[in-house]
């Protein structure tokens, strides 16, 4: 499955880039395979995104690391919290973490120097394992001529980097021989795994699983289903299993934080009893999924919950605070004397305007869920937060210095072209269909901008951010002002109260005038000027304004 960018990683206690977490070419790891990692997903709930069995997973990597000899330097509570963190910082909703612990540049040989251990985590989007038609129709599997490693081999109950390449082996067969997975067996012809993957069989409404003794890795999704299967009243049977028996069992489904749970169609072209999934895997499957997901709260003390998450993600959430103060004070200093038509006076409402009407279309965005941006959240949040750090330094607020950051991992994302897609797809959506009356004005010249952009794609995608970066904030702040300009049309287009409603439509105006068709402002009319004076008060604390005439 094709790598989404999710704009940072956690490595070695520090929040670093994307593009920047690299590692020297002579990592003994890269060459011998020395290191350990964890696979684990984080899903929606109604409480915000929650990362499940997520401690589980971590002690599970410590454990690792011992057999290999190698000290993470990290504890699982600080692992615990670095992965929490990540999560607020790239914003997912829902996702996969991979915790990795390898070994440092420094030495090379069969026998590595273990005293250079680092650790990195990594999240990002991360769907159907093996595609939802095998989620729904369930999925063909093959009996790899490659066996499963022994424990006379490599200890198979630690999930080492290096050892994977048995599964892959067997992975990259099977997909070649047209199957979707591979079952590897042991010495003795047992049933171990998939290559990534526990399996169960199910005959006569009983589960059965190979053993740990079976050279199998104790998945945790595993564990979960045998702990939910057996609160459900049913029978698990841990013993091994022949392939004999998986051609004729009932029912079978494979398990893992990747797989989740996935029915069996076939084995070895041998159909199960229900040829994809069966009563008992789909009544174990909606149980597993109200798990996850917050919806039974007898397990809910295998979630973490993120926390802290606002509807955008950190940088955003920080850059429009700032912003708010900035354009608060603006307003006010702006409507000191509401009564006071001078062309100063009148200036200085004009400018505490156009800041209002930024402020405005940042709380439009800032309202929408982040879950809602689906694919477009990663790349929207660094453009987000650049247009609002700028709008806040325009206001008069502080520079935090950051907006060049939010540039460059912007930039990275936008290179991309699912990434260009996701967002300019998002803004079309906001935008909708054409309104009518005054609003057409505004939702017209967002679609012109949006039009245009995509000619200019091709000068992006594929493009080396390294060559494009001089020009890359005009992308980043068009990317940025398209994403609130078409969130503040479509919030002007729900309507309301009436007086409300007149208010978004002069904003979503103004800001699509402002941002998207300079220099050409709307004429400064005497119901412009009192247009102006309408934005200022929205946002002017109400102990400080003065009447109008």
């Amino acid at each position: 499955m094709k790598l989404t960018p999710t704009g940072t990683i956690w490595m070695d206690g520090e929040f670093v880039p994307w593009d920047h977490a690299q590692i020297h070419v002579l990592t003994p790891s890269l060459h011998y395979g020395w290191g350990v990692y964890e696979g684990i997903r984080a899903y929606p709930t109604a409480d915000g995104p929650a990362v499940f069995r997520l401690r589980d997973h971590l002690q599970r990597l410590h454990d690792s690391a011992r057999v290999y000899l190698m000290d993470p330097g990290f504890t699982v509570d600080e692992l615990t919290e670095a992965s929490l963190e990540l999560m607020r910082r790239t914003g997912l909703e829902s996702g996969y973490l991979r915790p990795i612990v390898y070994l440092g540049y420094g030495a090379m040989g069969v026998a590595p120097a273990l005293d250079s251990t680092r650790v990195a985590i990594a999240a990002w989007p991360w769907g159907s394992y093996l595609g939802e038609k095998a989620d729904e129709q369930g999925c063909r599997l093959m009996v790899s001529s490659w066996q499963r490693n022994g424990i006379h081999s490599v200890p198979p109950s630690a999930k080492a980097t290096g050892a994977y390449v048995n599964s892959a082996l067997a992975k990259v067969a099977a997909i070649r021989a047209g199957y979707d997975d591979a079952l590897m067996l042991t010495p003795t012809g047992h049933v171990a795994e998939a290559s990534a993957a526990n399996i169960f069989a199910v005959r006569d409404g009983e589960l059965i699983t190979p053993p740990v003794s079976d050279n199998i890795l104790p998945g945790l999704t595993r564990d979960t289903v045998i702990t939910l299967a057996r609160d459900m009243g049913f029978i698990v049977r841990e013993q091994s299993l022949t392939r004999g028996e998986l051609y004729v069992a009932d029912e079978a489904f494979l398990t893992g934080t990747a797989a989740e749970i996935i029915p069996v169609a076939s084995v070895d072209d041998r159909p199960t009893s229900f040829a994809g999934c069966g009563p008992v895997t789909k009544q174990l499957r909606d149980a597993f999924n109200d798990v996850v997901r917050g919806r039974d709260t007898a397990y809910r003390h295998w979630l973490d919950y993120v926390g802290g998450s606002e509807p955008d993600s950190t940088p955003t959430t920080d850059s429009f605070a700032v912003l708010e103060t900035a354009v608060s004070k603006l307003a006010d200093a702006g409507g000191a004397s509401f009564d006071d038509d001078s062309p100063a006076a009148v200036a200085r409402r004009e400018d505490a305007a156009d800041r209002v009407v930024d402020l405005m279309a940042a709380r439009a965005w800032h309202g929408l869920s982040a879950e809602s941006h689906g694919s477009a959240q990663p790349v929207a949040t660094p453009c987000i937060a650049y247009v609002l750090a700028a709008d806040a330094v325009a206001a008069g607020g502080r520079d935090t210095g950051d907006r060049f950051t939010h540039t460059d991992e912007a930039l990275m994302l936008l290179t991309l072209p699912e990434n260009f897609d996701a967002v300019v797809d998002r803004s079309s959506q906001l935008l909708g269909a054409a309104p009518e009356g005054r609003l057409s004005a505004a939702w017209q010249m967002v679609d012109d901008a949006l039009r245009t952009l995509n000619t200019t794609r091709h000068e992006w995608v594929g493009a080396d951010p390294a060559i494009v970066a001089a020009a890359g904030w005009v992308l980043v702040d068009r990317i940025g002002r398209l994403l609130i300009a078409a969130a503040l049309v479509a919030k002007a287009a729900k309507g309301g109260p009436a007086a409300t409603t007149e208010l978004l439509v002069n904003a979503a105006r103004r800001y699509a005038w402002n941002h998207l068709r300079r220099p050409a402002p709307e004429a400064a009319t005497a119901t412009h000027v009192q247009r102006s004076a309408d934005l200022v008060r929205a946002v002017v604390p109400r102990e400080s304004r003065r009447a109008p005439k």
